[in-house]
């Protein structure tokens, strides 16, 4: 039978078996293990090695992530410890130079207020000596009027120092501390007294200069009478 001479159909034309164009996992080039050069499929044994092997792979791995994420939580502890650090200073130096300025103020406030009352104390233990030596029976017989006059001023001397105290601490004005409190009665109010109690104090007060009074007019009428 004879076939045309012209024809299209080529050898070229004839499908070809393509060949996969990815090899399989592990099985080409130098590392993997190798089928059968007949086939190039491989063995259960050459399969259940790669598995073996893709399996520590995958351990090894595993362990470098903990590694890693120890290593990032090391980094993050020191960071934060880091943070508190630079935080902690400059709140303890704020803090600390307040405070050391604050008592500052304290103790030249505290100083000025013990050299006032060093003062104040320094004045009236002065005036306490000084009435506390006074006495009738220093006054000669012959100028003791004068000697009144004398004493009558360190008196009054005296009540001037004394108020000027008062007028610097209140707790001279009958505002008695804590330990006067415990250890002495309570200051009388003069408003819940009666009439009478309020007239034996007026006398108890009074007695001494009435006396005196009495006294200088005494003498007074006899160096009149001798004359």
């Amino acid at each position: 039978m004879a076939y045309p001479q012209d024809t299209e159909f080529h050898d070229e034309d004839l499908p070809k078996s393509a060949s996969f164009p990815y090899p399989a996992p592990g099985f080409s080039g130098g590392g993997g293990p190798k089928g059968n050069p007949a086939s190039g499929v491989p063995t259960p044994e050459q399969l259940a090695a790669e598995v073996t092997d893709r399996a520590q792979q995958l351990v090894a791995l595993r362990e470098r992530q903990s590694q890693i994420e120890r290593a990032k939580a090391e980094l993050d502890e020191l960071r934060r410890r880091r943070a508190e650090f630079d935080t902690g200073r400059t709140e303890m130096r704020d803090q600390l130079i307040r405070a050391v300025a604050l008592l500052e103020q304290t103790e030249q406030a505290a100083r000025r207020e013990a050299e006032r009352s060093a003062k104040s104390l320094g004045g009236l233990r002065q005036v306490a000596a000084a009435i506390q030596q006074l006495s009738e029976k220093a006054w000669s017989a012959e100028g003791w009027h004068q000697d009144l006059s004398r004493d009558l001023a360190v008196i009054e001397n005296a009540r001037n120092e004394l108020n000027s105290a008062r007028e610097k601490w209140p707790v001279l004005n009958g505002t008695a501390g804590p330990e006067e409190l415990a250890n002495g009665p309570a200051p009388t109010n003069l408003a819940t007294l009666s009439f009478a109690r309020l007239s034996r104090l007026g006398l108890a007060v009074s007695w001494p200069l009435l006396l005196l009074g009495a006294i200088g007019f005494t003498a007074l009428a006899l160096l009149i009478t001798r004359k």
